[in-house]
């Protein structure tokens, strides 16, 4: 099957980057790659641009990004046409990810950008009463964000929207899989009116992303393997500058003897199976109590039977469709492969279609499987399920614990007490309760992982918050003619200060009342003895 290439064949020799259904094997379009000088030029365009749109209100750009609400709405049908040609999901799976999900993302960095992004003033405490003091979020500069194939859309506006309402510009390369649903993106939002340059993309593999990330931005928004996201990290440690990490997953599911069954099974055959397998969210370990492992083993691979399988990628059509290339497919393979060889055992699935050229592997369910083998310990990233009995939830805890990764996990239960306690026992950044990846389409909580899946957070207050940093203005409250501690100081400072800290400081009542006192005698005495020595100086 075909696949998006690198390849030299216009006029002028330049490097070409070309798209291919995933699904068909069908030339979707091509674009030109950028080099070195494209992503400097646009960076430098990007930082002109931004000057001009931080200075504007934050009212005034959250207009604009209304403007571009409504664009979205108008062609949401088109762009997840768009996703579904370059990308090979279906449309279902793409219209809520890269359409609904993404409106949903927009209209919540709204609500809360009055709120999260104005500027507050600081409670000064006795010492500093003289100061007036407010802290500024700040727009960071130009933004580098380089997502991946699986979401075009979702996982690159996430970081996109809270950096434009921050006041910053974007740089973004997309995935070499999907270069013109970025393009497309880049259309529709200088039609909506933000200015040219805010937003710009540059297209190309490995190596333009790598040109980005030292082309001199001031902070990087990357989604994509744990791999490549530590090389990312340790360019921006190079740099001094922040970047936010959303990498991979390896994601455990506990279902407790009294979970609500057929609801925890519909569950894990959509988080398992949603686009294919082809998130970093998806379910990959399940954990079930012993008592009802067979039963639920059962009804998962009874509905896991009537999926259906089709290369169109029409919403009508079938639901299981080609991974993103001949590589991931290759990549699932080898592990399911060797799981088996070390013991596995395969319930369903287990190999490609048949009479397929596409890269479609079935839906599989893997049990027999052990903590040691690669299928639980290292991301797959596609439609393969591992499910594995536990005895009691210390064991389950553990299990999903026992991870390099930690982004999603869910627990299956109607003991909402119990749920709570494993919650909060679960090396993970994220958990829901008899769900599984809700809080990622909520805009108001923050997402993203710990150890091996990521840092920082998109989404929610702090999503705008990574976009800025804070400034601190004091102004002078009563315009003092100089401050006490200026030089040069008064004899008394040191004695004063002594007094100060138990007064401001101290818990205990009769402390404080005693420094008190001796501090205001103390000053008399300094006092009475100054005007001594000046009547002295005067004779």
């Amino acid at each position: 099957m075909q696949q998006p290439i690198l390849n030299t064949v216009d006029e002028q020799d330049s490097k070409q980057l070309f798209s291919f259904n995933p699904n068909t094997g069908e030339l979707v379009g091509s674009v030109a790659i950028s080099g070195k000088e494209e992503v400097t030029t646009a960076v430098a365009r990007a930082r002109d641009a931004q000057a001009g749109w931080a200075a504007r209100t934050l009212k005034a750009r959250i207009k604009v990004m209304r403007q571009i609400q409504e664009a979205l709405v108008d062609h949401a049908a088109e762009i997840s046409t768009q996703v579904s040609q370059e990308m090979g999901k279906c449309e279902t799976d793409t219209f809520m990810g890269d359409a609904l999900i993404v409106l949903t993302s927009l209209t919540g960095y709204l609500k809360l950008a009055p709120t999260v992004l104005r500027t507050r003033p600081s409670r000064s405490g006795l010492l500093h009463l003289n100061k007036r003091t407010q802290i500024v979020r700040e727009p960071l500069g130009v933004i580098a964000i380089i997502s991946p194939f699986n979401f075009p859309v979702l996982l690159s506006l996430q970081s996109a929207f809270a950096a434009l309402i921050a006041g910053n510009a974007v740089v973004h390369k997309p995935s070499e899989y999907a270069p013109l649903t970025a393009l497309k993106i880049q259309e529709l939002f200088r039609n909506a009116g933000l200015p040219r340059d805010l937003f710009q993309v540059v297209t190309g593999a490995g190596e333009t992303g790598w040109e980005l990330v030292h082309a001199g931005v001031d902070h990087i928004s990357f989604v994509g393997s744990s791999k490549t996201g530590r090389k990312v990290a340790a360019a921006a440690g190079e740099q001094l500058i922040p970047a936010t990490l959303e990498l991979g997953g390896k994601n455990g599911m506990i279902v407790l003897n009294d979970a609500p069954l057929s609801r925890a099974v519909d569950g894990a055959l959509t988080y398992a199976f949603v686009a294919n397998g082809q998130t970093c969210t998806a379910i990959n370990r399940i954990y079930v109590q012993k008592a009802i492992a067979a039963e639920f083993t059962s009804l998962l691979q009874e509905r896991v039977a009537k999926r259906t399988v089709s290369t169109n990628v029409r919403a009508d059509h079938g639901d299981i469709t080609a991974l993103i290339n001949e590589e991931s497919a290759l990549h699932v393979e080898g592990q399911v492969n060797e799981a088996v060889a070390e013991g596995a055992r395969i319930l369903c699935g287990g190999k490609r279609l048949e009479g397929c050229d596409a890269a479609v592997y079935l839906p599989t369910i893997l049990v027999d499987v052990t903590a040691e083998m690669r299928v639980v310990r290292e991301e797959t990233f596609g439609p393969v399920l591992s499910v594995m009995e536990i005895a009691d939830v210390k064991e389950a805890i553990k299990q999903v614990n026992n991870s390099p990764y930690g982004l999603t996990a869910s627990v299956w239960t109607r003991d909402n007490d119990l749920a709570w306690m494993i919650a909060r026992k679960l090396k993970v950044a994220t958990v829901a309760v008899n769900d599984h990846m809700w809080p990622f389409f909520a805009p108001e909580v923050p997402w993203g992982g710990i150890k091996a899946s990521g840092l920082g957070r998109v989404g929610g207050a702090e999503g705008l918050q990574s976009m800025t940093y804070q400034k601190v203005i004091s102004f002078d409250r009563f315009n003092l003619p100089r401050e006490l501690y200026w030089y040069p100081r008064p004899k008394w400072l040191y004695f004063a200060l002594l007094l100060l800290v138990p007064i401001l400081y101290s818990r205990k009542p009769e402390k404080r009342a005693r420094a008190l006192i001796e501090l205001i005698t103390g000053l008399q005495k300094q006092r009475k003895s100054a005007t001594h020595d000046r009547a002295e100086n005067s004779h």
